[in-house]
Protein backbone atom coordinates (compact mmCIF):
# COMPACT_ATOMS: atom_id res chain seq x y z
CA UNK A 1 0.00 0.00 0.00
CA UNK A 2 1.37 3.60 -0.95
CA UNK A 3 0.61 6.93 0.99
CA UNK A 4 -0.33 10.08 -0.64
CA UNK A 5 0.28 13.07 0.31
CA UNK A 6 1.77 14.57 3.19
CA UNK A 7 -0.81 13.38 5.83
CA UNK A 8 -0.24 9.71 4.57
CA UNK A 9 -3.42 8.82 3.03
CA UNK A 10 -3.27 5.01 1.79
CA UNK A 11 -4.29 4.22 -1.34
CA UNK A 12 -3.39 1.48 -4.03
CA UNK A 13 -3.35 2.09 -7.84
CA UNK A 14 -4.39 -0.60 -10.22
CA UNK A 15 -5.34 -3.01 -8.19
CA UNK A 16 -6.84 -5.97 -9.80
CA UNK A 17 -10.20 -7.36 -8.45
CA UNK A 18 -11.30 -11.36 -9.37
CA UNK A 19 -14.73 -11.56 -10.55
CA UNK A 20 -16.84 -14.68 -9.21
CA UNK A 21 -20.05 -15.86 -10.21
CA UNK A 22 -21.56 -19.03 -8.68
CA UNK A 23 -17.89 -19.31 -6.88
CA UNK A 24 -15.65 -19.40 -10.08
CA UNK A 25 -13.65 -16.57 -11.21
CA UNK A 26 -14.82 -15.81 -14.57
CA UNK A 27 -12.63 -12.31 -14.84
CA UNK A 28 -10.89 -9.23 -13.36
CA UNK A 29 -11.28 -5.55 -13.19
CA UNK A 30 -8.55 -3.02 -12.95
CA UNK A 31 -9.51 -0.95 -10.53
CA UNK A 32 -7.59 3.52 -11.13
CA UNK A 33 -7.57 3.62 -6.94
CA UNK A 34 -8.79 2.35 -3.93
CA UNK A 35 -8.71 4.78 -1.04
CA UNK A 36 -8.02 4.30 2.39
CA UNK A 37 -9.36 0.67 1.37
CA UNK A 38 -12.81 2.82 1.34
CA UNK A 39 -13.30 4.56 -1.65
CA UNK A 40 -12.73 3.46 -5.65
CA UNK A 41 -11.61 6.48 -7.67
CA UNK A 42 -12.74 6.08 -11.62
CA UNK A 43 -10.18 8.12 -13.22
CA UNK A 44 -11.28 9.81 -16.85
CA UNK A 45 -10.98 12.08 -19.53
CA UNK A 46 -13.77 11.88 -21.67
CA UNK A 47 -15.82 14.79 -23.43
CA UNK A 48 -18.91 13.78 -21.50
CA UNK A 49 -19.60 11.35 -18.41
CA UNK A 50 -22.36 8.87 -19.78
CA UNK A 51 -24.09 6.42 -17.46
CA UNK A 52 -22.05 3.39 -19.01
CA UNK A 53 -18.96 4.63 -16.34
CA UNK A 54 -21.16 4.95 -13.47
CA UNK A 55 -22.26 1.33 -13.88
CA UNK A 56 -18.73 0.55 -14.18
CA UNK A 57 -18.14 1.79 -11.31
CA UNK A 58 -21.37 -0.02 -9.41
CA UNK A 59 -19.49 -2.98 -10.75
CA UNK A 60 -16.03 -2.48 -9.09
CA UNK A 61 -18.31 -1.66 -5.50
CA UNK A 62 -20.24 -4.71 -5.71
CA UNK A 63 -17.07 -6.44 -6.80
CA UNK A 64 -15.30 -5.18 -3.83
CA UNK A 65 -17.90 -4.72 -0.91
CA UNK A 66 -16.88 -1.35 -1.10
CA UNK A 67 -20.10 1.23 -0.56
CA UNK A 68 -18.68 4.44 -2.29
CA UNK A 69 -16.90 5.35 -5.43
CA UNK A 70 -16.04 8.36 -6.92
CA UNK A 71 -15.85 9.04 -11.15
CA UNK A 72 -13.32 12.04 -11.77
CA UNK A 73 -13.67 13.51 -15.65
CA UNK A 74 -10.47 15.70 -16.46
CA UNK A 75 -11.50 16.42 -19.62
CA UNK A 76 -14.00 19.39 -19.21
CA UNK A 77 -13.37 22.97 -18.05
CA UNK A 78 -14.06 22.21 -14.66
CA UNK A 79 -13.43 19.08 -13.25
CA UNK A 80 -16.36 16.65 -13.39
CA UNK A 81 -17.17 14.56 -9.64
CA UNK A 82 -20.03 11.65 -10.24
CA UNK A 83 -20.42 10.11 -6.62
CA UNK A 84 -21.36 6.63 -6.72
CA UNK A 85 -23.10 4.90 -3.62
CA UNK A 86 -24.74 1.57 -3.22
Amino acid sequence: MKQLGKDGINYEDQKRIDIYYLEERIGYHFLDLIIDNKVIVELKAISELSDVYLSQVISYLKATGLKVGLVLNFATPTLEIKRVAV
